[in-house]
């Protein structure tokens, strides 16, 4: 017999909501010397976290709409212009 796997799928988005928030309070009220590489590193698990579900393969245009929110969120916390 082969085992029963079961796939229980995370909600990528409120788990992506809770880092931006710390993000935010971080980046408004912490201002020690490792300040842009706690950004940086939380930015960076964001991303990893919002990438674990493409975009292209989302069917329902609000949920997509969020992700797409999400993404651009984080990465306005990037202290330099990046395209």
């Amino acid at each position: 017999m082969f085992p029963l796997i079961v796939y229980v799928e995370k909600d990528v988005a409120k788990e992506a909501r809770k880092i931006i928030e710390k993000l935010d309070l971080i980046d408004r009220g912490y201002f020690g010397k490792d300040r842009k590489k706690q950004i940086k590193s939380m930015m960076d698990e964001t991303l990893a976290l919002l990438d674990t579900k493409p975009i292209d393969l989302i069917q329902n245009k609000k949920e997509k709409a969020e992700m797409l929110y999400l993404k651009g969120k984080c990465l306005d916390f990037n202290p330099e212009y990046t395209k």
